[in-house]
């Protein structure tokens, strides 16, 4: 597990810069996220947490669907949306 740590609001990265070293070589095979100005490693998911986004996502969908609201995604990022996340698109 990665604590964070206060990081002087100077040295801290930009989404800018985030995204050209989260997409160098050195980080090809890692999941990072910028937290608080950092990049932060992420462990890869486990099987566990597989089981919770299904069950999660089957329960959004469900009421999402019975209320024709629009349409729930379960994490892909969409071509022409900069999403990686659950989200909702309304119809």
């Amino acid at each position: 597990m990665t604590l964070l740590t206060r990081v002087p609001a100077a040295a801290r990265l930009n989404v800018e810069d985030f995204l050209e070293i989260a997409n160098s070589p050195e980080y090809a095979d890692c999941l990072v996220e910028l937290a608080q100005g950092e990049i932060v490693t992420m462990p890869p998911p486990q099987a566990f947490h597989g089981v919770v986004l299904c069950r999660l996502f089957a329960r959004l969908f469900a009421f999402v669907e019975s209320r024709g609201f629009g349409f729930a995604t379960a994490g892909d990022i969409l071509p022409g949306f900069e999403i990686a996340v659950a989200d909702i698109f309304p119809r």
